[in-house]
């Protein structure tokens, strides 16, 4: 119980709100804005997607690119630290449904 407050209370520090919340929304549909942390690596990681000249992305580059994290968030890097703290969330709630 203490871990997952402590969780909590990470997500909820790390996660606060950088403007005053004025932020409005308007329009129909999904014009495929994002909105969020992650909205410019979104829309890159899309951009890219549609480019035929990038390579795919293999399994290699994929943990060489997890090791890397996982080394910062070990060197105490904030924000790989939440990336392998989520990554171990979903792994183990992925085993628990197993």
């Amino acid at each position: 119980m203490k871990t997952k407050l402590l969780a909590v209370a990470m997500l909820i520090t790390l996660a606060g709100c950088t403007g005053g919340g004025e932020t409005v929304v308007s329009g129909i549909g999904n014009s495929g804005n994002f909105f969020g942390v992650d909205a410019e690596a979104e829309m890159l990681a899309r951009s890219l997607s549609h480019d035929p000249n990038v390579p795919d992305v293999k399994d290699e580059d994929l943990l060489k690119i997890y090791n890397v994290v996982l080394a910062a968030a070990l060197d105490g890097d904030i924000r790989s630290s939440v990336v392998i703290y989520k990554l171990a969330s979903r792994q183990r709630a992925e085993s628990e449904e197993d």
